[in-house]
């Protein structure tokens, strides 16, 4: 039930999550094609990744589940979210007087649970309890982060400002989101059910963080702005650990990334390209940037997932990873010159060992060799 925004699964061995050397073997991936595509809508996303590989993606307003075989309607939204119960979490619109309204749900086969009201509401986590997780709008007009579990809703405070988003949920039922503090900053947060606990940010003169995924230690991804050389917003993905953040890096300096989920393992996955609302505000996709890229941070070494496929999936450009599962199984979207844009999902299938120098290893912000797009 990996996604952009959620993460919760197997228990944790919390020593082995980040060691204190870089991985001495590079993984290998090899592409599942989702095949989330209908005659109305050649593309298609994933979105989120459960513990037994089924995805949750959309092609055009469709929402699909799948594990490599045909793909299984979930009903018309964006499914953000996929428990190991199958239960598929996020929102769809409603057509109401005025326009149509966003409204979290919870898709649970036939059925659908909406999140009670008519202000607009965005669900974004699920855990394994069918807790979901997002943000609504209060009848005031402030944004509030929000925890329902079908019956009871829950919303949350903020850091001192007038506004809370929720993201990612854990089977502790712990969120994690984004909150304005009393200086007008957003900061990511942790909530394990008191007031929510500010995490900080990765320091500049753009003091922004944004919470997106959070595992079974309460371990979050994210990012965090700041400015370059030539005071230009640029985001570094995040990690929390529990006591501080880390810059991730980013693989071209210069550049923006974006974490989007962990799992167990200490394992972050994202791209660099913000891809989906932070808080499920509405998604979109089209050519993407010649240099857009995927990657993976795994102990102290960030990855392009490009590099690590397998040579008979070359030609595929991974260009968004919002999932990932303690199997290491990733949710991703690449394009491919011949299929176009599909929703993907990436199955390790072994290790290589790394030729020295194959990899810089990060210590604060080192990089890796520039992404280099395929044709």
């Amino acid at each position: 039930m990996h996604g952009l925004a959620i993460k919760a699964g197997a228990a944790l061995l919390a020593g082995s999550m980040l060691g204190a050397g870089a991985v001495s073997a590079a993984p290998v991936y090899r592409v599942v094609d989702l095949g989330f595509v209908n005659r109305f809508s050649p593309q298609s996303l994933a979105l989120g990744v459960n513990e037994s590989g089924t995805v949750s993606g959309v092609s055009g307003v469709t929402a699909v589940t799948g594990n490599g075989g045909p793909p299984k309607t979930v009903g018309n939204g964006i499914p953000l979210a996929i428990n190991d119960g199958g239960q598929v979490g996020g929102y769809r619109y409603e057509f109401r007087p005025g326009g149509s309204v966003p409204q979290a749900v919870v898709w649970n086969g036939s059925a659908v649970g909406a999140l009670p009201g008519t202000t607009p509401s965005f669900g974004v986590g699920l855990n394994n309890a069918g807790q979901l997780s997002g943000t609504l709008q209060t009848e005031s007009g402030a944004y509030r982060a929000f925890v329902w579990n079908g019956v009871d809703l829950q919303t949350l405070g903020t850091l001192g400002g007038a506004s809370s988003y929720g993201t990612g949920i854990n089977d502790r039922g712990w969120l994690t989101g984004a909150a304005r503090t009393a200086a007008g900053e957003y900061h990511a947060f942790v909530w394990k059910g008191g007031d929510l606990q500010d995490l900080g940010t990765l320091g500049g003169d753009l003091p922004d963080s944004y919470g997106v995924a959070i595992n079974e230690a309460g371990w979050v991804t994210g990012w965090s702005f700041r400015y370059d050389e030539d005071d230009n917003p640029i985001s570094h993905p995040l990690l929390w650990d529990g006591s501080s953040l880390r810059d991730l890096g980013v693989l071209r300096d210069g550049t923006s990334a974006y974490g989007y989920d962990l799992n167990n393992r200490g394992q972050v996955v994202g791209s660099s390209q913000l891809y989906l609302d932070l808080y499920g505000f509405g998604y979109g996709y089209g050519s993407p940037p010649s240099d857009a890229y995927a990657f993976l941070y795994d102990h102290g070494t960030l990855w392009n997932l490009d590099h690590l496929l397998v040579a008979a999936d070359a030609g595929w450009n991974v260009v968004f990873a919002t999932g990932i599962n303690d199997a290491g199984q990733i949710a991703a979207s690449g394009c491919h010159p011949v299929l176009g844009c599909r929703a993907l999902r990436l199955d390790p299938v072994a290790s290589v060992p790394l030729p020295p120098g194959s990899a810089l290893l990060l210590s604060g912000a080192g990089l890796l060799p520039a992404f280099r797009r395929k044709t």
